[in-house]
């Protein structure tokens, strides 16, 4: 598994989730908030992202689990790649 790579997938997916332009998501700062992505007006976007980053977690075999309730608008997109690498 190569960090760098699937970090790139879960910024993809968190700029997917929301709509935001996904052109290069390696230009997403690692301390932003989700809620600065809109994330805190839609409870939906959290559930759909943690399906997407449990997915991912299952792919790459990293041996982490995202649970129901684990994204909400608080959290930064490192935390998000921490719960999946």
């Amino acid at each position: 598994m190569n960090r760098t790579f699937v970090s790139k997938q879960i910024k993809l997916e968190i700029l997917t989730v929301c709509d935001a332009p996904i052109s290069q998501p390696d230009n997403l700062i690692d301390s932003i908030q989700l809620s600065l992505l809109g994330y805190d007006e839609y409870e939906g976007w959290c559930r759909q992202l943690e399906t997407r980053l449990q997915q991912i977690a299952v792919q790459y075999h990293t041996g982490k689990q995202i649970l129901q309730g684990d994204i909400t608008a608080n959290i930064t997109v490192d935390q998000c790649i921490n719960m999946v690498v």
